[in-house]
């Protein structure tokens, strides 16, 4: 009597085996596409925000010479471009040395007065 190398009639152990590769295959690729995704598209995600909150930030600065207010949790400051400090700091000393002409003006007008 010959000993089969069957555990039914309908199963053999070359279609368990067939089953299990399949099964291990299939896990495998899910492995390996869960870690390629976690590195590689996750990366690409953060570089590509990165780069698209620099982008806003600068458009904003460019509109206007208000400041623009950045924060996290732990600190916040305000953003305003360098030509505008500068724009607003002439403008400041022109206001001021008017103020002064004004002033000079009013006081020769008064002692020519008295």
């Amino acid at each position: 009597m010959a000993v089969r190398n069957t555990l039914s009639p309908n199963i053999t152990v070359g279609k368990i085996l067939i089953l299990l590769w399949a099964i291990l295959s299939v896990w495998a690729v899910i492995v390996i596409g869960k870690q390629y995704l976690n590195g590689q598209v996750y990366k690409l995600g953060i570089r590509d925000g990165k780069t698209f909150a620099i982008v806003e930030i600068i458009d904003r600065t460019e509109q206007s010479c208000e400041p623009v207010r950045l924060y996290t949790k732990e600190k916040e400051v305000n953003l305003i471009r360098v030509d505008c400090q500068n724009e607003q700091n002439q403008q400041v000393s022109a206001d001021e040395s008017q103020s002064d002409k004004s002033a000079t003006t009013e006081k020769q007008t008064d002692k020519k007065t008295e």
